[in-house]
């Protein structure tokens, strides 16, 4: 994803006191424009960095969000603020005490004394939650030393997915102080711990379609037809910067069938078209091992006949930005001397980001499920087939 020139003009540090001016985060001429609630957002997201800055150091609240994100109620690698702030409307949490999070963000943000008048009456904690906004933690506290686990704070630019400032918490002799961080991205991430603030929709896709449509599997051919399953994935790209989380890779299994053999009419039909979330810690750690994998056990079409000659599987990663088009086609046999290629575009929210696509010869792809040569050998005794040099996924056939 492309990036962006960016300069911010922001109050560099706190004092003892945690006195700070609200500043705001001002675009040069040459930057993207963002609309005046845009702007809005990007400066409460500014404040709120800062403010959990100042108690970033504090290993109850940093066991607390860790603790939160494990239980996976959304995602694994973020928590809402709505649950930090009201865990009590949430029936997962089980709690109506206040976290200890709120209890430091509150006192962090009512000891600060804001210069500016508006800034003091207006509700954060509010803006926050009602603006669906979310801590985002890309890798964990325990991947890095254990004399390097203070969180950086950062938030997203929403001019760019891959760098912006953020706030580090300093214990100095007199003072604690929060200092600026001129530079956070994806290099300062393999060195440095960090928190991104950002909305919730930012880092997860929305998806491109649909779970798709077949049969039910009946079995009237014997041994024939069979149901054809994705069983585990392994991702060694991002496909994005740091702030745009990790890939959402939507996932398309289509085949083609004949609505009129006399008049050799053939449509496409898309099985499964569904995004699957890879998180950045996991895609880093599948980058160091080969044999890491996310199983995701899906069927990607549950009634693959003898008709359909070649079938169609192709990836996107999702994202906010701009377009991706697949062009989909498919064979099938209408009887012995005739056959059907119909095809299809759909378009797809992405930058760019052609995971890869692969025509599915049936006859192949009944061979390779045997001789594993044929593809890219084995992994826990499925076939291993590679999408591009990034991705790979294991298939399994089940006859009925």
């Amino acid at each position: 994803m492309g990036g962006y020139f960016l300069v911010l003009s922001i109050g560099l540090m706190f004092n003892a006191c945690q006195k700070y001016d609200v500043t705001t985060v001002t675009e040069p001429d040459t930057a993207i424009k963002l609309t005046a609630k845009q702007v809005e957002l990007k400066n409460k997201m500014n404040e709120a960095a800062r403010i959990i800055a100042t108690f970033s150091d504090d290993k109850d609240v940093q066991q607390e969000i860790a603790k939160m994100i494990d239980m996976q109620m959304y995602g694994d690698d973020y928590v809402r603020f709505k649950d930090l702030f009201r865990p009590e409307e949430n029936s997962k949490l089980k709690s109506a005490a206040a976290t200890h999070f709120a209890k430091r963000f509150r006192h962090a943000a009512s000891s600060s004394l804001l210069k500016s008048g508006e800034a003091s009456d207006f509700d954060l904690e509010k803006f926050l939650v009602e603006n669906d906004l979310v801590l985002y933690v890309p890798y964990p506290l325990e991947d890095y030393p254990e004399g390097n686990r203070i969180p950086t704070i950062s938030f997203h630019p929403l001019t760019n997915d891959s760098v912006n400032i953020g706030y580090v918490f300093s214990n100095l002799k007199s003072s604690n102080q929060v200092q600026q961080v001129p530079e956070v991205n994806e290099a300062y991430a393999g060195t440095h711990p960090v928190y991104i603030i950002t909305p919730e929709n930012e880092i997860i896709a929305d998806g491109g379609g649909n779970t798709g449509t077949g049969g039910t599997g009946n079995g009237t051919s014997n041994y024939t037809t069979f149901n054809f399953k994705l069983i585990d994935m392994h991702v060694e790209n991002f496909y994005g910067g740091i702030f745009s989380g990790g890939p959402d890779i939507n996932i398309v299994f289509a085949d083609a069938y004949v609505v009129d053999a006399e008049n050799n009419v053939a449509e496409i039909e898309r099985h499964y078209d569904a995004p699957t979330h890879f998180s950045r810690n996991l895609v880093r750690k599948m980058r160091k091992y080969e044999d890491k994998v996310k199983h995701i056990n899906i069927v990607l079409d549950p009634e693959w006949k003898e008709s359909e000659l070649v079938n169609y599987l192709g990836m996107v990663e999702l994202d906010k930005l701009g377009t991706v088009k697949l062009n989909i086609e498919a064979t099938v046999k209408v009887n012995d001397n005739l056959t059907l290629k119909p095809s299809i575009s759909h378009t797809y929210k992405s930058t760019n980001d052609l995971v890869g696509v692969r025509e599915m010869p049936r006859d192949f792809v009944i061979s390779s499920e045997k001789n594993h040569n044929l593809e890219a050998g084995t992994y826990n005794g499925k076939v291993k087939r590679k999408m591009n040099g990034d991705v790979w996924f294991t298939t399994e056939i089940i006859y009925y």
